[in-house]
């Protein structure tokens, strides 16, 4: 009776160690795979940044070798240029360079190719950045928001701090909910981060003549960018207005 208590109880105590050693096994399989999918997102995201820089390189060579054609008076070679533009270069950078020359050129055909060049049903955003404004809170918005219907595109350069106290700006009366949208994006995207972003909503209604309508600006100052104390802080930011 004793020995068939202590072969039950060998049997039960064997099948307690299989189970243990099959969940260990899981989640030392859970960690591979999570190691795997950490290491994946960080070798896309390289390749995505090796990818985004060596556009902008061969796009700066281009426009070194095509200068006279980009500022030609002629507009035929102007057409000419922007369509090989457009078909050689992805449309974040082709859009980005439009814009620089509609602004510096003076000449409306630019402007133009930029609307051939953006779908009517994906808005641009333009974003201006002051040189130490907090880099965390870049990066999920580029990740996150950009994934989304709205063409994100970040000026290469950094702008003075003393040009914005931190605003969103819009060039057209039917663009006010876009920019609106925009905003609290920023804001609740950055909040994640742990900032409280304070973005000033700004109507250029009467400066549209050198943008595009579904065309907003968001500058961004270390003015507007402040650490959030409160780990309990709300993240969710109603729509005012809208």
């Amino acid at each position: 009776m004793k020995s068939k208590y202590i072969a039950g109880l060998t049997s039960i105590i064997a099948i307690v160690v299989t189970l243990f050693q099959v969940h260990i096994s899981d989640i030392n399989k859970n960690k591979e795979l999570e190691l795997a999918r950490i290491q994946s997102d960080s070798n896309y995201k390289l390749a995505q940044l090796h990818e985004e820089r060596t556009w902008k390189y061969k796009m700066t060579e281009f426009m070194a070798k095509y200068k006279k054609d980009i500022f030609s008076d002629d507009l035929n070679t102007r057409k000419n240029i922007q369509k090989i533009m457009m078909v050689s270069f992805p449309n974040n950078i082709t859009t980005k360079i439009f814009t620089d020359l509609a602004k510096i050129s003076n000449k409306d055909d630019w402007l133009k190719a930029l609307y051939i060049l953006r779908r009517v049903d994906q808005p641009t955003v333009f974003i201006q950045i002051t040189k130490d404004f907090p880099e965390e809170i870049i990066e999920p918005i580029s990740d996150t928001i950009a994934g989304g219907d709205i063409s994100y595109v970040t000026n290469d350069e950094y702008i003075d701090n003393n040009l914005t106290e931190g605003d969103v700006r819009y060039f057209f009366e039917e663009d006010e909910l876009l920019a609106k949208k925009v905003l609290n994006d920023f804001k609740s995207m950055a909040c994640t981060q742990g900032y409280e972003l304070n973005l000033k909503l700004l109507s250029f209604v009467k400066n549209k003549d050198r943008n595009i309508k579904g065309t907003i600006e968001v500058w961004l100052s270390t003015k507007s960018a402040k650490k959030i104390k409160d780990k309990k802080h709300d993240c969710y930011y109603e729509e005012e207005n809208i």
